[in-house]
Order: C-alpha cells, then structure tokens, then sequence
C-alpha cells in the first residue's frame, strides 16, 4: 500500500456532510477494507490556530479556540474505499 502524496487535500468546512477524496492510494494486489483514525492529524480553526498531532482515533475530537472563544470539533469521521479505474 502506498499513499499518493501528492492527492493529498484538505477537508474544510464547506465540504461538511460530504465525503471528499483527501488522500489517494496506490493498492495493488491489495483491498483495503477499513480504516483507523489514529493520531498525526492537524486542524485550522477559522481564527487560523493550528491544532498539531490531533488523535482522532475514536471519530470525534474536540479542542477549544482561545481567540474565538469557540470549541472546535469534528464529529463521527468516517472513510469509505472508492476503487479507481
């Protein structure tokens, strides 16, 4: 399995309750069949504070934006597999 690098986008407020392709793989001779959100990941708040080596392991993660003054949260991530031609 190996990871695209370069398909690698980001998932914004605007794509919220739509999946999005954010990251290609290359599988050959494999099938993914699920994935496990873990830890590594980063998060922009709309005040432009980065949240570093977010876990998201469990779907949902939550943090507060000082500046704002708002939480900033992700609920129930989910992935799907789409086979390319």
């Amino acid at each position: 399995l190996a990871v695209i690098v370069e398909t690698n986008s980001e998932y914004t407020k605007d794509d919220s309750e739509n999946f999005k392709t954010i990251v290609v793989f290359d599988c050959r001779g494999l099938e993914p069949v699920d994935v496990q959100f873990k830890d590594g990941w980063s998060f922009v708040s709309e005040s432009n504070k980065t949240f570093e080596n977010c876990n998201i392991k469990d779907g949902d993660w939550v943090e507060f934006d000082e500046k704002l003054k708002l939480p900033v949260t992700l609920y129930d991530m989910k992935a799907k597999f789409v086979k390319g031609v």
